[in-house]
């Protein structure tokens, strides 16, 4: 019986091999393409573009869009969920379905700027926001 096993395998190998694509035969290639989009959230200046497409062999994007801009906030990045929730989305994340991604804003805080005359003219206080001058 174990002669038996020999010459079988060798006929398998041969017919595998002899089964094999030639050059005039199209092999079958299997090609798929993600849509990311990016809601900016109701930026004024939206981020650009505001989608992308991953598509085979690739699974993430090249780089991520412009910042979007929205007066009065800080940008904070891309996420899963709207309001920073979820998983943080960046150029390295892989993607494996169509889905859209969401910009976190943070306010920019507003600071009262109280000025002491010691006794002289009244100033009035004013309203700054941070990292912009005060004119």
């Amino acid at each position: 019986m174990r002669w038996m096993v020999v010459p079988v395998v060798v006929l398998m190998i041969a017919g595998f091999m002899a089964t094999g694509c030639s050059e005039d035969e199209a092999v079958a290639v299997t090609t798929w393409s993600w849509t990311v989009r990016f809601d900016s959230q109701g930026a004024g200046i939206p981020a650009s573009p505001a989608e992308m497409t991953v598509a085979s062999p690739a699974t993430t994007i090249v780089a991520l869009p412009t910042e979007p801009v929205k007066d009065g906030f800080y940008f904070g990045g891309w996420y899963r969920q709207p309001e920073g929730a979820g998983d943080r989305f960046l150029a390295s994340t892989s993607v494996t379905n169509h889905c859209t991604v969401y910009a976190f804003w943070s306010a920019v805080p507003v600071y009262t700027v109280s000025f002491d005359s010691k006794g002289g003219s009244a100033v009035e206080s004013l309203l700054v926001r941070k990292d912009q001058p005060v004119e």
